[in-house]
């Protein structure tokens, strides 16, 4: 039971010692920090709500949406905001398949304050067509459950480029607070 007791002394003291000393931390204050930007969804609720492309309805099929956008001065560091688009035949074994193209970009001049918020806003739209056109692909190559898959760029005044490979998973999907996906895909119903 002594042994016992000099063990467990031992090891207390030992972790006591350890726990001690903080290590020196890197810290960086705040105005030397990079700075992001960031789009957030204003509306629909969700992004989902924002439209199909459908086989059946290409001249009707499109996605609307309006975004707003992050930085450290409510959005008007921002240059503008890209969609890359490519698309994947998943009916024929990739047969089909169109690299990725940049299919429109909005520059800042196209930005408007919103009244509420302060920020800078804009309004979307992408057509089924628009998309078709630009990776030259005609609806009878289309086939329901294939996919076009989107990449949003965002680049700031100062030359910073932020898409999803180099921005934080809570941006990246819908789901995360801002609620405007970095990268996304529809399928085509």
């Amino acid at each position: 039971m002594k042994k016992f007791k000099l063990l467990i002394s031992g090891l207390a003291l030992c972790l006591a010692l350890a726990s001690c000393e903080d290590p020196n931390l890197p810290f960086q204050q705040f105005p030397e920090l990079a700075y992001g930007a960031v789009a957030r969804l204003l509306s629909p609720a969700t992004f989902a709500a924002a439209g199909t492309f459908k086989k059946a309805d290409v001249p009707g099929s499109k996605l609307v949406f309006t975004v707003d956008f992050y930085d450290e001065d409510k959005g008007k560091n921002v240059e503008s905001f890209a969609f890359l688009v490519k698309f994947t035949d998943r009916k024929n074994a990739g047969a089909n398949n169109k690299a990725e193209k940049a299919l429109v970009t909005y520059n800042s001049t196209q930005f408007t304050t919103h009244p509420k918020y302060g920020t800078q806003t804009l309004d979307v739209t992408i057509t089924y067509q628009q998309v078709l056109t630009l990776l030259e692909l005609t609806a009878e190559q289309v086939n329901v459950a294939d996919r076009f898959e989107f990449q949003v760029v965002i680049t700031k005044k100062d030359g910073k480029v932020f898409k999803a490979s180099n921005t934080s998973a809570e941006f990246v999907n819908s789901t995360g607070g801002f609620g405007f996906p970095m990268e996304f895909r529809r399928d085509v119903l």
